[in-house]
C-alpha cells in the first residue's frame, strides 16, 4: 500500500541591502548680534530635538560613550569685529526642496537665476530598488536617468544595486553656463508596471552653492555638521548660551553681583550680566541696535539704572530653600517690534516704566520709598480732591503668570498666585499675564504677588490741579494726600500716601498758575 509523492519546490533567497546612504547634514546659524560670552557648555548645552549632544556624565570630548550623536562637529564664531570665517564652511548653500517623482514621459524642470551661484548640488534617489524573479527570489536592480543643463545631456547616471527602503545619492555640477539657466532630470529606464520592480526615481533637492568664505563680523553664528545616519532629517537645535557682552559699571562684579564701596563714577566696563537694569542700558544705548543712535549714553539716566540694577541684585528666597537675585532678564528678542513697546516690556521686569524727564530717559520702578512731599486743600487749585475708585470687576485676586521655566528645557510654565482674603472679600478674579524674560519660578511667583499687592492697594484714584510746583514730579513719585472732606477729621490727624500714576500739563496760563492734574493711586494709609 502507498506510494512516493513527487514534485519538488524552493524557498524563496532575498538579497541582502548592497545601498546605504550616509549624507553630512550642515547649515550655519545666526544667533545674536555680538560679541557673546559663548556656550555654557559646548557639547552639553546644545541639543538636537531637545537631546543633548553629550550627557551630563560625559567626562570630556574623548568620552565617546556618553555622545548621544556620533559624528557631529559644532563650532562658534562669538561675533567679534575681528573674527574668522567658520571652519569648514567655505560656501554659502542653499537647499531648494523639490520632491517630486522622474517618470520616463514626464521629466522635471527647475530654473537656477541666482547669478551668484558657482556650483549646484542635485540630490536623487530611490524610494526602494529591488526586482523579484519567477521564483520568489528579490535581487538588485538599477535605474538609469539623464542630466540636461538647458537640454543639453551634462551627464548619464546609474543607481545600481539592492535597497529595501530609501536610497539618496547626490552629484555635484560644477562648470555652470551663464545664469538663468535650466536643469533637467530625465528618466532613461522604463517606469515599472509590477509591484514586482520597484525602482521609482525621485528628485528629492538641488542646492545653490556660493563659493566664498563670509565672517560675518559682529555676528555670533554657530556651524553645524552632523550624519544623516543619526540624524535621517536635520533637528531642531537649540543652544543654552550667555549672551550679550554688555556695559557694566566698573565697580560691578558681574559673577558674585556685588559692588564696591563708595561712589560710582559713571564708569563702565564690558561683561556679561543677566541684570535687566544693564540689559535695558544696552537695548537703549548701543549704536548697532539702532535706538543707541538717537538716545545715545548721554540720553539715559545711567545714576537711576545704578540704584535700580542694585535692588535687582539682592538675593531673595527662590522657593525651593536656595537664594536667587531678585529680578534677572533672560531673553532672545527673534522679531522686529515697536521700539517703545520693546523697552516698555524690557523695563517690565524690574517694576518700572519707561519715562522722558524732560532732559533724559529714564526709568521709574516700583519699589519701596517715602513720600517726597504732600498736598493738602492749601497747596491745592481750589482746593478740590476728585476721588474715582475701581470697579470690582478691576480687582484682581488671583494671577496666572506665564513664564520660560528654565527647569524644564525652557518651556512655557504657568505659576498660579491667590490671595485668599482677597479672593473672600471681592471674589474670584483671574489675571492672566506673561513675566517677560522671566525663567525662574521664584521670579515669575514674585511677580504675581506684586500684582496681587497692586490689584490690593491701588482702587482709589485722586485727581487735582496745582501750580508750576507740579513740574518737578515724574510717574512713580509717592505723596501724602491731606483732606478734610475726605477724611472728615483734621489734616493732620490723617493721611495716605499715594503713587503719582500720570500727570497732564496744560499749556494754558491762569492767572499765573500752570494747572496740573494728577492721578494718584492709594498704596497705604497712616
Amino acid at each position: 500500500m502507498g506510494g512516493k509523492s513527487g514534485g519538488g519546490g524552493s524557498t524563496p533567497k532575498e538579497a541582502p541591502d548592497s545601498l546605504r546612504s550616509a549624507q553630512r547634514l550642515r547649515a550655519i546659524g545666526l544667533i545674536s548680534l555680538g560679541p557673546i560670552k559663548g556656550t555654557v557648555n559646548k557639547w552639553k548645552s546644545t541639543y538636537f530635538d531637545n537631546t543633548p549632544i553629550q550627557n551630563e556624565n560625559g567626562v570630556d570630548d574623548n568620552d565617546e560613550d556618553s555622545f548621544n550623536f556620533k559624528n557631529t562637529e559644532i563650532q562658534y564664531n562669538l561675533g567679534t569685529q575681528d573674527q574668522q570665517p567658520l571652519t569648514g564652511f567655505e560656501a554659502s548653500e542653499r537647499e531648494v526642496s523639490v520632491g517630486a517623482e522622474v517618470k520616463k514621459e514626464l521629466p522635471l524642470t527647475r530654473s537656477v537665476i541666482d547669478p551668484d551661484v558657482t556650483r549646484i548640488r542635485l540630490t536623487l534617489g530611490v524610494n526602494a530598488l529591488y526586482e523579484q524573479n519567477d521564483n520568489g527570489d528579490t535581487n538588485g536592480t538599477s535605474v538609469d536617468f539623464q542630466v540636461l543643463i538647458n537640454g543639453n545631456v551634462y551627464n548619464n547616471y546609474t543607481i545600481s544595486g539592492k535597497s529595501s527602503s530609501r536610497f539618496y545619492r547626490s552629484y555635484m555640477i560644477d562648470d555652470l553656463p551663464v545664469r538663468p539657466f535650466d536643469i533637467q532630470i530625465k528618466r532613461i529606464t522604463a517606469d515599472s508596471k509590477s509591484q514586482r520592480l520597484q525602482n521609482a526615481t525621485t528628485w528629492v533637492s538641488y542646492t545653490e552653492i556660493i563659493d566664498t568664505k563670509l565672517s560675518y563680523p559682529n555676528m555670533a553664528m554657530v556651524g553645524v555638521k552632523t550624519d544623516s545616519r543619526y540624524n535621517p532629517n536635520f533637528p531642531n537645535m537649540n543652544f543654552l548660551l550667555y549672551g550679550r557682552i554688555i556695559k557694566v559699571p566698573a565697580n560691578y562684579d558681574p559673577e558674585a553681583r556685588t559692588y564696591e564701596a563708595g561712589i560710582w563714577k559713571g564708569d563702565f566696563k564690558l561683561a556679561w550680566s543677566n541684570n535687566p537694569a544693564w540689559v535695558f542700558y544696552d537695548l537703549i544705548t548701543d549704536p548697532l541696535i539702532d535706538l543707541g543712535r538717537r538716545v545715545g549714553d548721554y540720553g539715559l539716566d545711567k545714576f537711576q539704572l545704578y540704584q535700580i540694577a542694585k535692588y535687582c541684585d539682592e538675593l531673595v528666597d527662590d522657593g525651593y530653600g536656595g537664594k536667587e537675585p531678585r529680578m534677572t532678564a533672560n531673553l532672545w528678542i527673534t522679531e522686529q517690534r515697536d521700539a517703545y513697546q520693546v523697552v516698555s516690556d524690557m523695563a517690565s521686569v524690574f517694576r518700572a516704566i519707561a519715562v522722558w524727564n524732560g532732559t533724559q530717559f529714564t526709568a521709574i520702578q516700583d519699589r519701596p520709598a517715602d513720600p517726597i512731599c504732600s498736598y493738602s486743600q492749601a497747596n491745592v487749585i481750589n482746593g478740590k480732591f476728585t476721588l474715582q475708585y475701581a470697579a470690582q470687576k478691576a480687582i484682581y485676586t488671583a494671577v496666572e503668570v506665564e513664564y520660560a521655566d528654565q527647569r524644564n528645557m525652557y518651556q512655557k510654565a504657568i505659576e498660579y498666585v491667590a490671595d485668599d482674603a482677597m479672593i473672600a472679600r471681592y471674589g474670584y478674579n483671574v489675571k492672566k499675564i506673561t513675566a517677560y524674560a522671566c525663567t525662574s519660578r521664584g521670579q515669575a511667583h514674585r511677580y504675581g504677588k506684586w500684582v496681587l499687592e497692586t490689584s490690593r492697594l491701588e482702587q482709589c484714584t485722586i485727581t487735582f490741579s496745582v501750580g508750576r510746583q507740579g513740574l518737578m514730579h515724574l510717574p512713580g513719585d509717592i505723596f501724602l494726600i491731606f483732606s478734610s472732606r475726605y477724611f472728615s477729621k483734621v489734616n493732620s490727624t490723617f493721611s495716605f500716601r499715594f503713587k503719582l500714576k500720570y500727570a497732564l500739563l496744560s499749556c494754558l496760563c491762569l492767572n499765573g498758575f500752570l494747572p496740573f492734574c494728577c492721578a494718584f493711586s492709594e498704596r497705604s494709609s497712616k
